[in-house]
């Protein structure tokens, strides 16, 4: 009788994975509290070094609305309080830091006029899109943002 050929074998590779990794998950849900916004450097996330003792409230100090999460804002769309210029959303302070650092925001921060609904130009740092903010919601990011330092 003949030897039988050896059957070549795939190499191995990982299965595919079933759901959400771990991080996914723990990030969606700290999303779904307020303790993490869409923005890429979010403040207020908590780190993976964090100490979980820690009861400030986030990195800013501030305990949030009252049912214990951090409120977060949405950028409308351009000049129109009641649209949405993006599914993005982020904690003032946030937002505020982002856009001074892409060069947004410096006018806002030195005009004279206190109308609250004052609409302000501003875009999405995620996604880039066009919109605005109130100078109420600006001004409480410039607060948050403040309170980092």
């Amino acid at each position: 009788s003949q030897p039988r050929e050896r059957e070549r074998r795939k190499p191995w590779t990982p299965p595919e994975p079933v759901g959400r990794t771990l991080r996914q998950r723990v990030e969606a849900k700290e999303r779904e509290l307020g303790l993490r916004c869409d923005d890429v450097v979010c403040d207020i996330a908590p780190g993976d070094d964090d100490d979980d003792d820690d009861d400030s409230g986030g990195n800013w100090g501030g305990s949030g609305s009252e049912d214990g999460r951090v409120k977060m804002i949405k950028i409308h769309a351009a000049y129109d309080a009641s649209g949405r210029a993006c599914e993005h959303m982020f904690h003032a302070g946030c937002f505020v830091t982002s856009a001074r650092v892409a060069g947004e925001g410096e006018e806002s921060d030195e005009a004279g006029t206190d109308a609250e609904e004052e609409m302000i130009p501003v875009s999405c740092p995620v996604c880039r899109a066009e919109g605005s903010l109130t100078r109420g919601e600006w001004e409480e990011g410039v607060r948050m943002a403040m309170a980092v330092v």
